[in-house]
C-alpha cells in the first residue's frame, strides 16, 4: 500500500501511473509504486509477445547467435569489410567486400521497405541480380514474397508466411514445373513451441527430408531439442547469467549408430563496458575459438576471430577480421 502524500513527478505513463496508485493505495511509497507499474508493463508486453509463436528458423535462435552469430559477433575466418549508407528517402545500400589472397569478391545490394512492401536487389560476384519483392498483410496476417536471380531462369521462388496466435506457416515454392516446396509450421502456448520443417519433392512425389523440433523460452533461458529424417537428434540450452553474460551448449548424436561420436560445443559471452563483445567457443574435437567485436568510433565496428586446434598448438591457427561502417 502507499502513502497518502503530495508527490512531484515528471508526465511519463509510469508517473501518472503512480500518481494513481498513491491515491488508490495509501500507505506507500512512490518508488513501490513505480515499480509495481513496470511489472505490470512487463507481464503484459510478455504475454503479447507469447502469444506470437516463434517461426520453426527461431527455435533454438539464442543458441545459434551465441555458438556461431547471427546479427552480430559472427565467427568468420576471412577478411571481410562492409559499408552501409541510407538515403534521405529510405533506400539502403550496402557493399560487402571479401579479400582473398589474390582478389576481391564484391557485393553490391540495394534494399527499400515501407509500411506495405519492401524490395531489395543485389550484384553477387557471379554477377547474378538477385531481387526479393516482399509484400506485407495484402490480407491480415499474410505475407507474401517472390524472389529470382538473372540470368537463372529456374531461380524463381514464391514464399507465403502466416501468422496468428498459436500458429506460424512459412513457406517457399519453387517456380518450376516440378517444384520444391518447402514448408515450417509451429504452435505453442506461452514460452513452449513444437514445430516442423518438410521438404516435398514434387517430381518424386515424397518428402524428401524432415525435421522436428521442440523448444521452450523463459526471462533468462531457451532449450531447444530437434530431430532430422537424417537421425541426427541435437539439443541446445542457452542461459542469461546477467545482463551482460551469457553461457550455451549444443549436443548432438545420430541415433543407431553407436559407433558415431557425440558431438558437441560449449559457448560463453561477456558484453563489456562500452559495448563491446567478447565470445569463446570450444568443441568436442579441440578446436577453440574466440572472438572480440567494438565500435572503434561511432558507426564503425571491427571484430576480430581467431580459431586454434587446443590438442595440437603446432597447428596453423585460422584469422579473421570485419570492418563494418555504417555512413
Amino acid at each position: 500500500s502507499c502513502p497518502k502524500s503530495t508527490v512531484t513527478v515528471g508526465v511519463t505513463s509510469d508517473h501518472l501511473a503512480a500518481l494513481f496508485c498513491l491515491k488508490s493505495h495509501p500507505g506507500g511509497s512512490t518508488a513501490a509504486c513505480l515499480l509495481h507499474q513496470s511489472t505490470q508493463r512487463r507481464r503484459e508486453e510478455a504475454a503479447i509477445s507469447m502469444a506470437k509463436v516463434l517461426a520453426f528458423s527461431d527455435i533454438g535462435k539464442a543458441s545459434k547467435e551465441l555458438l556461431s552469430g547471427e546479427r552480430e559477433g559472427v565467427f568468420a575466418f576471412d577478411k571481410s569489410a562492409k559499408i552501409t549508407t541510407k538515403t534521405a528517402d529510405g533506400v539502403e545500400f550496402t557493399l560487402t567486400s571479401k579479400f582473398k589472397d589474390e582478389s576481391v569478391d564484391q557485393e553490391v545490394a540495394a534494399s527499400y521497405k515501407a509500411a506495405k512492401y519492401a524490395i531489395k536487389a543485389s550484384v553477387s560476384p557471379a554477377g547474378k541480380v538477385v531481387t526479393t519483392v516482399t509484400l506485407n498483410n495484402p490480407v491480415p496476417n499474410l505475407t507474401l514474397g517472390i524472389s529470382g536471380a538473372l540470368p537463372d531462369q529456374s531461380s524463381g521462388k514464391l514464399t507465403i508466411d502466416y501468422a496468428v496466435p498459436n500458429l506460424t506457416v512459412k513457406s517457399k515454392v519453387a517456380l518450376t514445373a516440378n517444384p520444391t516446396v518447402h514448408v515450417d509450421a509451429t504452435t505453442g502456448h506461452k514460452g513452449g513451441v513444437f514445430g516442423v520443417s518438410a521438404v516435398y519433392d514434387s517430381s518424386k512425389g515424397v518428402v524428401s527430408s524432415w525435421t522436428a523440433a521442440a523448444g521452450y523460452t523463459a526471462a533468462d533461458y531457451q532449450v531447444a531439442a530437434f530431430l532430422g529424417s537424417d537421425d541426427v537428434t541435437r539439443a541446445t540450452y542457452t542461459h542469461n547469467v546477467d545482463r551482460t553474460t551469457s553461457i550455451g551448449a549444443e549436443v548432438s548424436k545420430k541415433l543407431g549408430d553407436s559407433g558415431s561420436a557425440t558431438a558437441f560445443s560449449l559457448g560463453y559471452a561477456k558484453r563489456l563496458q562500452g559495448g563491446s563483445l567478447a565470445k569463446l567457443k570450444l568443441d568436442n574435437t579441440g578446436l577453440a575459438s574466440l572472438l572480440y567485436s567494438a565500435d572503434i568510433q561511432p558507426g564503425t565496428k571491427m571484430t576480430h576471430s581467431v580459431a586454434f586446434d587446443a590438442t595440437n598448438p603446432n597447428k596453423a591457427p585460422k584469422y579473421g577480421v570485419a570492418l563494418a561502417l555504417v555512413a
